[in-house]
């Protein structure tokens, strides 16, 4: 049977302190069915041989392979592993420091010893960052107006606030 691997993101669109959860599914690794082999005369088994008119006998299945999860990898976010479920893993959104936009979530699954890759897309979001405080004193220029440009010098930064003194 075929194994496949997926992983699925929820939210896809966090905000930031969100706790993003990152899951695994295996498909495919099923365990083998037990057999039952009738025959009829006599049977040979490990070189003895057994009479008998008829008979069955039960063989036992295959177990399902071992499955493993490797963490989930995404820049910006750091996962760990939930107790009680290996699959699941999370990670909470910082408030800064991302870049926002779509980002991928990838990781894999070792099936029976063979590696499975899988991924998933999430959308980043900007996040608020810190706020800038500054005071400006421009001994030179008159009070706000039409004159004074000291806001302006810095209108390439996060202004939050902007005070200007009057000496």
């Amino acid at each position: 049977m075929t194994i496949s691997v997926t992983l699925t993101v929820t939210p896809s669109a966090p905000a930031p302190g969100a706790v993003v959860t990152a899951t695994y599914a295996v498909t495919g690794n099923n365990p083998g069915a037990g057999q039952t082999i009738g025959f009829s005369g006599s049977v040979t088994l490990g070189g003895v041989t057994y009479p008998g008119s008829t008979g069955a006998l039960s063989l036992p299945g295959t177990p399902a392979a071992a499955v493993s999860y490797a963490t989930p990898a995404c820049p910006g976010l750091t996962f760990q592993n939930t107790a009680g479920n290996p699959a699941v893993f999370t990670a909470t959104v910082p408030a800064t420091g991302l870049t926002a936009g779509p980002a991928n979530v990838s990781g894999s699954a070792s099936v029976g010893g063979t590696q499975y890759p899988a991924s998933a897309t999430i959308t980043l979001p900007a996040g608020s960052g810190p706020s800038c405080y500054f005071g400006v004193w421009d001994q030179g220029s008159a009070y706000p107006g039409t004159s004074w440009a000291g806001v302006q010098k810095f209108s390439a930064a996060p202004v939050r606030s902007a005070t200007y003194y009057l000496a």
